[in-house]
């Protein structure tokens, strides 16, 4: 009889524990709670589970800790990390258990050199890219072979200046604190995730704006040159982590079954400590679009030529397959338009005060 208990209280906990993760994001991933139960914990779950009210603190830490020590978790556990967490009712328990199944070193890419990370004065952080040079775009297999033509011809393009790049997407919150509204489709995310819905000319105005601050940097969009080589980070590898097409690595760097986007740096980072350059959300670019890299300057700097009407992105989103994720894959959208999956990360170099 004891055992009969015990096994329906098992049950009962799974049940409960999947029920909510899956209300809380029946809104946000195409996904059945059967695949669900396996995949390894992101931040953004973490998150929202604590802040859910379907049963007590006491509880939502049980089942949480149930859920990392048996699935893991996709994020590093930073003191700012732990912090939030705290403030939204996570125990010292639930810390220990996400720090004991943190990802393990050997998953974590090998950092090319020490990152340099500075904060601007609305809480942007930002990373500092190094000079260097890279092969950009996709080698081509043989002439039939055609499906990544856009990413063609290859070619080495030298990054002559350091710059800095966004450590994550802009979020919600900071194009707030700058434009003074929210124009995400998916608010409800929350202030830390993307914001979404913006289009290539109201991000010029957000760069204007930002600029106005003075506080030491000169802001502006990426080049796409700048945006691969910082994707990149030193690999010349499909994505930033390997070839892998699988999920074995996939979902530890990316939303994998995601339907909308999740809080930045819910994943694994990059070798030059950047997150999110695989998916969550499609970035924006200076670059106005081109066919091909027939007349691409290989210098970093930006593609100005052609239709202006048309500007790049990078990247991928939360509802692309992997193939739109990969380092060099790019696409092009309206300079007046904006989309629930587009986005941007910025790009600044220091100026003298």
């Amino acid at each position: 009889m004891r055992i009969k208990i015990m096994k329906k209280n098992n049950i009962n906990k799974i049940s409960l524990f999947m029920a909510i993760l899956v209300s809380i994001f029946a809104f946000q991933q195409n996904i059945s709670a059967q695949d669900e139960e396996f995949l390894p914990l992101n931040l953004n779950q973490v998150e929202m589970a604590l802040l859910s009210i379907k049963t007590t603190a006491a509880n939502k830490n049980a089942l949480l800790i149930e859920g990392v020590n048996g699935r893991k978790i996709t994020f590093l556990p930073t003191s700012e990390i732990e912090k939030r967490l705290r403030s939204i009712g996570a125990n010292n328990l639930l810390i220990a258990a996400i720090r004991k199944n943190a990802p393990s070193s050997s998953r974590i890419i090998q950092k090319i050199s020490a990152i340099t990370t500075v904060k601007n004065s609305i809480g942007i952080e930002l990373i500092l890219i190094p000079k260097g040079e890279f092969m950009m775009g996709t080698k081509k297999i043989n002439e039939t072979e055609t499906v990544f033509d856009a990413q063609r011809p290859q070619h080495k393009v030298k990054i002559n200046q350091e710059f800095y790049l966004g450590k994550y997407e802009i979020t919600q919150a900071q194009w707030k604190a700058v434009m003074g509204k929210n124009p995400s489709l998916y608010d409800l995310c929350g202030e830390n995730c993307p914001v979404d819905s913006v289009s290539w000319n109201n991000v010029k105005k957000f760069i204007e704006k930002l600029n106005q601050k003075n506080d030491g940097f000169k802001y502006r969009l990426p080049s796409e040159a700048e945006w691969e080589y910082a994707a990149r980070a030193g690999t010349g590898t499909v994505y930033y982590w390997g070839d892998d097409l699988e999920e074995k690595d996939f979902r530890y760097y990316v939303s994998a079954n995601g339907a909308s986007p999740v809080r930045v740096g819910s994943f694994l980072p990059n070798g030059f400590g950047l997150y999110d350059m695989s998916g969550n959300i499609w970035e924006l670019c200076e670059d106005v679009w081109q066919a091909n890299y027939k007349n691409a300057p290989a210098d970093g700097s930006a593609n100005l030529a052609g239709d202006a009407e048309k500007r790049v992105m990078r990247g991928g989103s939360y509802g692309n397959f992997a193939q739109e994720r990969r380092s060099d894959m790019r696409r092009n959208f309206p300079v007046n338009e904006g989309n629930q999956s587009l986005g941007f990360r910025i790009a600044a170099v220091k100026v003298n005060p």
